[in-house]
């Protein structure tokens, strides 16, 4: 799997470009964080794509909220990828600039 070990962070993980983004980072072996303002979508999301996907509720415009994900999702690296501390690529699904 290419990218085993790695940590995808997808904001509007929860629909669209975002979860069809989220489900082939999963595929090649990535483990997947998505970002999204609707808890309800996010659930949905989650459960589609396995249980090991975390799902973050917040909102783009807010630097709280992605602090928080950056956050959560640094926490994701180091227990599921010990030793491994390098950031990678993001990718934004949305227009909106951060």
């Amino acid at each position: 799997m290419k990218l085993q070990d790695k940590v995808a962070v997808i904001t509007g993980g929860n629909s669209g470009i975002g979860l069809a983004s989220a489900r082939e980072f999963r595929a090649n072996g990535a483990k997947v964080v998505i970002f999204g303002r609707s808890r309800q979508t996010l659930d949905q999301a989650a459960a589609s794509l396995g249980s090991d996907v975390l799902a973050v509720q917040g909102d783009v415009r807010n630097l709280g909220d992605l602090e928080r994900l950056f956050k959560q999702a640094a926490e994701i690296r180091k227990d599921r990828c010990p030793g491994r501390q390098r950031r990678h690529r993001e990718i934004r699904s949305c227009g909106r600039p951060v």
